[in-house]
């Protein structure tokens, strides 16, 4: 028996599902599951996967079920020791599965491991100077809720890991289900959920690539799916995160939701100005984006 599956979610991009699918077909590992768990409204990707790939593992859940009513069903069906819920438009590099199996290897009570990943525009081109983590470890690790939220809220602490690099071990988080209320942090949720169980590790290593594209869930979420995320981490943190860096997080979400929807940001800058000092002074990141915006 494979000691860990894939399961490919997809939802109506069959050409961002397929290049996924070949860079799963690529692993240096073989000895894996491999499932294309498909929800679109539509069927297309079933044909793509009648004339191109007729031995993996397909299930069509056409005319489709609610995102996180999906992410729920591939969960209970998993019967490996591992598993990873990959999305349909990033992509894997050749060694993910090797280095995840190893990784368990060495810390068999993990609860889940995740990796840095290469960011990819929409049309697939890899920025080699770009990764979604940047930070000093080799490996990290992610005791508790603490540590895990603010990574999630204050880029001064490396960002963060995808979601969709994380592999999850099966037994220890048995049980552990999305809180769908939480709306589109609804994944930071569950792995503050799965870190109860046991430590998270980060390898330090792009071994993913993590698309940005206007569809991604980031860019279609509203302000009401960000406001909870803050006041937690407030509840949360403590003296642990400075409020300066929830003001940043607050600033950035605020502008660039504002700025999706074409509307003024003027409740953004007047909340800059007023921790705009606060801010320079306090958070690296923050510096680092202002110079960047005046000398670039």
């Amino acid at each position: 028996m494979s000691p860990i599956t894939i399961v490919l979610l997809c939802h109506n991009r069959p050409a961002f599902a397929e290049n996924a699918i070949k860079s799963i077909l690529n692993q240096t590992e073989k000895n894996f599951r491999f499932v294309v768990s498909d929800n679109s409204s539509n069927r297309e990707l079933q044909e793509v996967m009648k004339a191109r790939y007729p031995k993996v593992e397909y299930i069509s859940r056409f005319p489709g079920i609610p995102f996180l009513e999906h992410f729920k069903e591939v969960i209970s069906f998993v019967d490996t020791q591992y598993f990873v819920m990959f999305h349909d438009d990033d992509s894997l590099e050749p060694d993910f599965v090797g280095r995840i199996l190893e990784e368990f290897k060495k810390e068999p009570l993990a609860s889940a491991i995740g990796t840095n990943a290469w960011v990819i525009d929409g049309n697939g081109n890899k920025n080699l100077n770009q990764t979604t983590y940047v930070g000093p470890e080799e490996i990290k690790v992610i005791s508790c809720r603490k540590v895990l939220l603010r990574q999630y809220l204050a880029s001064d602490f490396g960002g963060i890991v995808p979601f969709c690099s994380y592999a999850f071990n099966t037994e220890l988080i048995k049980g552990v289900m999305p809180n769908f209320s939480m709306r589109d942090n609804f994944d930071t949720y569950f792995l503050m959920e799965v870190v109860d169980r046991g430590p998270i590790l980060w390898i330090n290593e792009p071994l993913v690539g993590a698309r940005r594209h206007e569809n991604n869930r980031s860019h279609i979420s509203g302000v009401c799916c960000y406001k909870p995320f803050v006041n937690i981490g407030r509840d949360l943190l403590g003296s642990i995160i400075k409020q300066s860096h929830i003001d940043e997080y607050h600033f950035l979400r605020l502008f660039f939701l504002l700025k999706k929807n074409q509307k003024r940001p003027a409740p953004a800058i007047k909340y800059l100005i007023r921790v705009f000092p606060k801010l320079m002074i306090v958070s690296h990141s923050f510096r680092k984006r202002i110079f960047k915006k005046i000398f670039s």
